[in-house]
């Protein structure tokens, strides 16, 4: 008995993949609907501090846990990137923050409200691979975060932002892994709490401490293959000094000015962001 000849040639498959074959070929695709593109996309690793928060508030917002559990009713609420000092408290006595990375309160009636605002500063830490962290560009941001919360806000935190570069996935994982791949943070999260784990702890009465981590899957854009997780490590106290004089005039500065850069006016899109130029 002559067996027929198999029209595509006899490949190992790996679990987790699937196998299609193409019409016309000989050969048989492992993909499991996940295949990478051979494509420019934008990578989140070459993205600058400033960038890469913007794009964190963009679908699918991982920002948004972060903000709600602060007490910030996303996406009923406002916020303002990249604010300089000296718009908010023109005669500042402390050489930082230069700016405040993040700065949001809720919506109520269709208003902004100042009745409860909270400020973030970022810290980007950048991954090549799990063994190689680079150093931050800026500074850890506690002595920034520290001034920060003498500005009279609510709830000061210092967020930690962890991107890896993509990496291509070691031999025997089908493409379909790339995302879970590529979002193992869990080194860098833990360099990054050991790095200010000492200030951190002299710091507690005035601000908080949290990671947000974002693996972008090889050659997939960041927006559409997932692969982020966050964590606020340390709740920032609510309203940390507030019967100190310092703080009570800086906030009384600090309402006017946000309450002449927002203007009061009725909103229709949520959540209300307004950046600096």
């Amino acid at each position: 008995m002559v067996s027929k000849k198999l029209p595509f040639e006899r490949q190992p498959l790996t679990i987790y993949q699937s196998a299609t074959l193409k019409p016309g070929t000989n050969k048989m695709t492992f993909d499991f609907g996940a295949s990478a593109q051979n494509r420019q996309v934008e990578l989140l690793y070459d993205m600058k501090e400033s960038e890469l928060v913007e794009k964190a508030l963009d679908h699918p917002a991982p920002l948004a846990p972060i903000l709600q559990e602060l007490g910030i009713h996303y996406p009923n609420c406002w916020i303002m990137l990249n604010v300089p000092t000296r718009k908010l408290i023109k005669e500042w006595n402390y050489g930082k923050p230069g700016d405040v990375d993040l700065i949001s309160g809720n919506i109520k009636d269709g208003r902004f409200s100042l009745d409860y605002v909270v400020a973030l500063q970022v810290k980007v830490r950048k991954v090549k691979i799990p063994e190689e962290l680079k150093s931050f560009s800026s500074g850890r941001g506690i002595s920034q975060t520290y001034n920060t919360a003498l500005m009279g806000f609510d709830r000061t935190l210092l967020l930690h932002f962890i991107v890896r570069e993509p990496q291509p996935l070691p031999e025997g994982f089908a493409p379909s892994w790339s995302p879970i791949f590529n979002s193992y943070l869990v080194n860098a999260i833990k360099a990054c709490a050991g790095a200010i784990k000492e200030q951190l702890e002299k710091g507690r009465e005035l601000f908080g401490y949290g990671w947000l981590g974002w693996g972008q899957a090889y050659n997939e854009e960041y927006k559409i293959c997932g692969g982020f997780s966050s964590e606020i490590l340390s709740i920032p106290p609510l309203s940390p000094m507030k019967d100190n004089y310092g703080v009570r005039k800086a906030r009384e500065f600090l309402n006017q000015s946000l309450t002449c850069l927002l203007k009061r006016q009725p909103v229709d899109s949520l959540p209300y962001i307004w950046k600096t130029m």
